[in-house]
């Protein structure tokens, strides 16, 4: 029987992990959770005994991924021994990203923007790049997401509280490559997406630069929304900035 492929990057907590254990509820899934870790490791057997509920004939295969050159390339391959054999997908969200800069835009250092641009952009352009043979041998609409950030957006610029010139910087340049690559694909849909100001390590984070406990939006919201805005986008949707729970975003 045919299930339906997704592939997700940074899958072992927070809207990653949400992601994974909101698919895998679905019967008919196969999901390739792409960690940092090996998919023999430790870390990689608990990231699967955490997730709640694994419908029948759905299946979560961890790899190994991270943002080198080579790095979604060695992925792709693997999917063709994979158990069960991957042949195509039909949904690939780029949800890694890195967000460790905090302070003026004078005091950023080079190595900070390099990690930043190599996690944040290069690497969801060659995940692209290497998953596009798959996506586009799906049976269904190919879609490709790019987790982004409210903070890419160049327009809301002067709106945003956060001094993360490089978090903002890596991903509106990733927001580029979603509206560039969309015009450029008849079959395959892009979509950068905001989830919100979510419940995370990296959100609470933000959240207690501005003296606040937590952030605004649980996990739970976030990644009900999310799944809705996957569920139907299709090309009339393609290089679009969505957020969960509200209007498109500017550029």
């Amino acid at each position: 029987m045919s299930t339906y492929n997704i592939l997700i990057t940074g899958t072992k907590a927070g809207i990653g992990h949400g992601l994974l254990s909101a698919f895998a509820s679905r019967p008919n899934t196969t999901i390739i959770a792409a960690i940092r870790d090996a998919p023999d490791s430790d870390k990689a057997k608990a990231m699967i005994a955490a997730v709640p509920t694994i419908a029948e004939n759905t299946h979560i295969i961890p790899v190994q991924y991270d943002a080198s050159t080579k790095s979604a390339h060695e992925v792709v391959a693997s999917l063709a021994t994979a158990q069960p054999k991957v042949t195509h997908l039909d949904l690939v969200i780029a949800n890694a990203a890195v967000a460790t800069q905090w302070g003026p835009t004078y005091s950023v250092t080079a190595e900070e923007l390099t990690t930043h641009l190599n996690v944040n952009t290069i690497a969801p352009i060659l995940l692209y790049q290497a998953t596009r043979d798959l996506l586009l041998a799906s049976p269904n609409t190919p879609k490709f997401i790019l987790i982004s950030t409210v903070i890419g957006s160049i327009e809301m610029t002067p709106t945003i509280p956060f001094q993360t010139v490089v978090y903002g910087l890596t991903k509106a340049a990733g927001n580029y490559f979603t509206r560039k690559a969309n015009s450029e694909e008849d079959k395959i849909v892009i979509v950068s997406v905001h989830p919100g100001w979510v419940q995370t390590d990296m959100g609470n984070r933000a959240a207690s630069k501005l003296g606040m406990d937590a952030a605004p939006l649980s996990m739970e919201e976030s990644v009900k929304g999310l799944v809705e805005i996957f569920d139907k986008a299709d090309k009339t949707m393609g290089g679009t900035f969505q957020q969960v729970g509200g209007e498109p975003l500017p550029w």
